[in-house]
């Protein structure tokens, strides 16, 4: 029975967790939504992680400049000694023929410690170059992923925002055509319109009313792509809380596209692996330089017929100090093939360089004429929205009066609705048009 009694009570804490967790509901301004996607976009987790390793490189490299130690220790006991052949009469001997005398002794235990460091090796200084210069490499990486992700969320945002705009003016038009099938209604009681009169109107309240779940839908897909942006689990839902409408559309537009060029994350990583080729083509040169470098020895000798380690006088220490020079003499062409090879990855840099520069001027262009464009557009909509939005009002007063047949009504309500929906689009278009600009500006 207690056994029943605790599995109910684990069931029922589970479903509280589960329906908590089902419920959770993340209400996000757009700056809150970039800051939450640059967190959790496993992307930008991945380039972190390329930079961590490209530091660690250069530390490691610049570890090459100090001295390393190693010790090691060897306990040998030696089951039969090698014999040595001395000449006939070596030390006197009166033997006839060479002797054969065992050297050495049973037990030869030594323990020693190493020491060598780097006094010259150009490669070395090269190495530490290249690594610094790949790990600029890496964080010029990150800017652009970091820029790619802000444009993507934003744009998808702004669709969600979209979607919520259309669902506004969808549920005003279907409160104005309630408003007209009461109005019809009350009309056919009077008799002053047909059956077949009403019968046009309630279809057109249902067109309506279709159009709206469909919207109502288009936002479920539009918050499923905003949450996919964001990396988020499942359990969560998104609720956008900015609107178009409190959107800044005030955007600075240079004509200087020198300096924005410059200032992008391609043409700053063409530049920084042509740098590369150009640190690499100079350390295969280097290859053919001699290095030199400085070692150290201490060593403790054990040797005796038996372990007898603790014995006094039995241990006997040796070291030594040394240079040591290496020169490179022949290397089968492998300096001279790398030297070609960087020196031909240095002019496809330069062509990939001046290709990148020109479609990244064409792309700021075409960034610039669509955002001037657009704010010339949502303008041109403001304008006439206010103009059909009187125009309705003056006729819609005339209908409830019975001064306009419901099918002009129609036409000039369809005329208005068209007007709204074009300043929809055209502040979407205006503020896409506007991330765009700041993408390409490399932002």
């Amino acid at each position: 029975m207690n056994s029943a009694i605790k599995q109910i009570i684990t069931f029922a804490l589970s479903l509280t967790i589960f329906i908590g967790n089902a419920q959770q509901t993340l209400k996000l301004s757009l700056q809150e939504a970039i800051d939450l996607g640059l967190k959790n976009r496993l992307e930008l987790q991945t380039q972190q992680l390329n930079i961590h390793l490209a530091e660690n490189t250069v530390k490691k490299n610049e570890g090459l400049w100090l001295p390393t130690l190693e010790g090691s220790g060897n306990m040998r006991y030696n089951t039969q000694l090698q014999e040595s052949v001395l000449p006939e009469g070596t030390f006197g001997s009166t033997s006839i023929g060479p002797s054969r005398i065992a050297f050495g002794t049973k037990v030869n235990t030594n323990f020693s410690v190493d020491a060598t460091q780097n006094l010259y090796k150009p490669s070395i200084n090269q190495d530490i170059k290249i690594a610094k210069k790949n790990l600029e490499l890496e964080k010029q990486i990150e800017n652009q992923t970091i820029s790619q992700v802000k444009l993507n969320i934003a744009e998808a945002y702004y669709s969600v925002l979209l979607k919520k705009e259309e669902i506004r003016i969808l549920e005003k038009n279907l409160s104005r055509a309630k408003t007209y099938f009461d109005v019809s209604s009350a009309k056919l009681t009077l008799g002053t319109i047909q059956e077949n009169d009403l019968g046009k109107v309630r279809l057109d309240y249902q067109n309506v009313n279709i159009k709206l779940r469909k919207a109502k839908q288009n936002l479920a897909l539009a918050l499923n792509n905003l949450a996919k942006n964001l990396n988020i689990n499942n359990l969560q839902t998104v609720e956008a809380t900015d609107s178009l409408n409190s959107q800044k559309v005030n955007t600075e537009i240079s004509d200087d596209f020198s300096s924005l060029v410059n200032d992008r994350s391609e043409i700053k990583q063409l530049v920084l692996n042509n740098d590369l080729n150009t640190l690499r083509y100079q350390k295969a040169t280097l290859g053919l330089k001699p290095t030199i470098s400085a070692y150290a020895n201490y060593s403790i000798l054990y040797q005796s017929g038996g372990f007898n380690f603790f014995e006094k006088n039995t241990w006997s220490p040796f070291n030594y100090l040394g240079v040591k020079l290496s020169v490179p003499i022949f290397d089968q062409h492998k300096t001279q093939l790398e030297k070609v090879e960087y020196k031909i990855r240095q002019e496809i840099g330069l062509n990939n360089w001046n290709k990148q520069k020109t479609e990244v001027i064409y792309e700021l262009q075409n960034a610039k004429t669509e955002l001037k464009n657009a704010e010339l557009n949502w303008e041109y909509a403001q304008d006439n929205y206010r103009l059909a939005e009187q125009l309705f009002n003056v006729n819609q007063q005339k209908y409830e009066l019975g001064a306009l047949l419901y099918n002009d009504l129609l036409e000039i309500e369809k005329s208005l609705a068209d007007a709204e929906n074009n300043v929809l689009s055209s502040i979407y278009d205006l503020l896409l048009a506007k991330v765009r600009w700041q993408k390409a500006k490399g932002e």
